[in-house]
């Protein structure tokens, strides 16, 4: 998956955004927005943010490598950089010089470039544009328009980058494809993704996300895709929709956008399905792991596994899948990664066989055994609905010691996080792990009181304030043979736990 960088030349992605090229035409292989993590050869794009500038690294990205830059109109990159390497504008960081000296970079007359290397203004490739956000996601549109692949939209409360690492795993069995890399999905990450789909990718698989009104029927019009699923609607980000529906109403901005002969894959258990099915304006594929008249049901053969029988309505065949990922939401992700695929064109032998290269990102339900205690990292991200189904999938999991669970706060809640965060006191209390380690405020305070209020006993409840203190509370109590469980939301960066924690022995 995922095949080499793309080229462009600066004059044709100067038309397309709307902007002008200055300086040489280059050709750039790959876009990047960050120059951390620019490659020689690429094109850089000065975006402006809350807390920095783009137009401030333009001189590292051209040091690192880049072959152009894309910045904001004005007097412009030029002007910036003025005979004597004094700062103008906006003001071009400081590095310093072999000794010390603090050098600021020159390009004017040919000057020498801190990296040693002779550049001109004519050497440079330059993109000017009136906004370089907006630039970046005309760039994608355009491109996205002349790429023949079959492009799969994937949004969702939960489990999303699940449903399309398991959907570019089955199309990967039927042709290239290309794929959101980690969640790259909101207005930035998604054309970056887009910019990096080569012309003769089969299949696109791509996320979209949103935390805000209004986002996803942006990304949409970007992305127009064919195909669309819904992973799940839950309260994720419900500070800022106020309510389940209004969340249901934004994912299903996806669905508008479809073609009349494209697809929208819909688990009929997914809260306000009739909702999400009315916005679409494809045929809507059913799935489902309990009512058989969907158009792919599942059984569930092996929970802990992820094996899964798949029968497929239209044709009465039947096909067997695993991912190797625990629990029922896994089963009903899978479901709809394999419904996606099939109606995309690719055979369900095809799809069975791709998955079998499954593999997950990092901190998403990640296992690993450590001195004979086995830890669950699941640390990407969490809300009440995956906060809830992933507890109950670690209870269920085989464990030949303790369960221990470390659970830490869930953001973006609004006025709902009191409420959110005592439910999953209360489902603690219900499951009874052998211990619940409370990292954060909303965790000790109202988690940890409901979870003692429904009968928790107070003794096995581990109060942790800082991610340092659970690392240390979870290395005296750890033993050989237990299990561990890290959830929270991604602000919190609970994985960090395990830079310190050590299992005694």
């Amino acid at each position: 998956m995922n095949g080499g960088s793309v080229v462009f030349d600066t004059r044709q992605l100067a038309e397309w955004a709307g902007g002008t090229c200055e300086g040489a035409v280059r050709e750039v292989r790959g876009v990047t927005q960050d120059t951390r993590r620019l490659s020689p050869g690429c094109l850089y794009v000065a975006l402006r943010g809350e807390r920095f500038d783009g137009h401030d690294f333009v001189p590292q990205a051209f040091e690192g490598g880049a072959a152009a830059v894309m910045v904001e109109g004005g007097a412009g990159i030029f002007a910036r950089m003025n005979n004597h390497g004094q700062e103008g504008g906006a003001g071009i960081p400081a590095r310093m010089g072999d000794h010390g000296q603090e050098c600021r970079p020159s390009f004017n007359h040919g000057q020498e470039f801190p990296c040693g290397g002779a550049y001109s203004p004519c050497h440079l490739g330059v993109i000017r544009v009136a906004d370089t956000r907006r630039a970046l996601q005309d760039i994608a549109r355009a491109w996205r328009a002349r790429c023949g692949a079959k492009v799969i939209g994937v949004t969702g409360s939960a489990g999303k980058t699940t449903v399309k690492e398991m959907l570019a795993a089955c199309c990967s069995g039927a042709g290239p494809v290309c794929a959101t890399q980690g969640n790259l999905n909101n207005d930035i990450g998604l054309p970056l993704s887009l910019l990096t789909m080569p012309q003769e990718t089969a299949f696109g698989v791509f996320e979209t996300g949103t935390n805000h009104p209004g986002e996803i029927a942006r990304l949409a019009d970007i992305l127009r895709p064919q195909g669309a699923v819904v992973s799940s609607v839950g309260r994720a980000h419900i500070e800022f929709f106020g309510s389940v529906k209004a969340i249901a109403r934004e994912k299903g901005e996806l669905l508008r956008v479809l073609p009349q002969d494209g697809f929208a894959v819909l688990c009929k258990e997914t809260a306000h399905f009739r909702l999400l099915a009315e916005m679409s304006s494809a045929p809507v594929v059913t799935v489902s792991l309990k009512t058989r008249s969907a158009d792919f049901f599942g059984k569930v053969l092996d929970e802990m596994t992820g094996r899964v029988r798949v029968t497929e309505r239209a044709s009465g065949a039947c096909v067997e899948l695993a991912s190797g990922l625990p629990g029922a939401h896994n089963a009903s992700n899978l479901l709809l990664a394999f419904a996606a695929a099939r109606c995309a064109g690719v055979t369900a032998e095809a799809a069975a066989e791709g998955m079998r290269g499954f593999t997950m990102p990092g901190k998403r339900w990640e296992v690993q055994v450590r001195n004979g205690v086995t830890i669950v990292n699941d640390a990407y991200n969490a809300n009440p609905d995956s906060m809830r189904m992933a507890l109950e999938t670690f209870m269920r999991m085989p464990c030949k010691g303790r369960r221990i669970a470390v659970l830490g706060d869930m953001f973006e809640l609004g006025d709902h996080a009191e409420a959110a965060h005592r439910e999953v006191g209360k489902k603690v209390a219900m499951l009874n792990p052998d211990f619940f380690c409370a990292v954060g405020d909303r965790m000790r305070g109202d988690a940890a009181q409901e979870a003692v209020a429904a009968g928790f006993p107070a003794a096995r409840v581990l109060y942790a304030s800082t991610k340092a203190n659970a690392a240390k509370l979870l290395s005296y109590i750890a033993q050989e043979g237990d299990s561990v469980l890290l959830k929270a939301s991604r602000g919190m960066a609970l994985e960090e736990v395990l830079e310190k924690f050590e299992v005694r022995r």
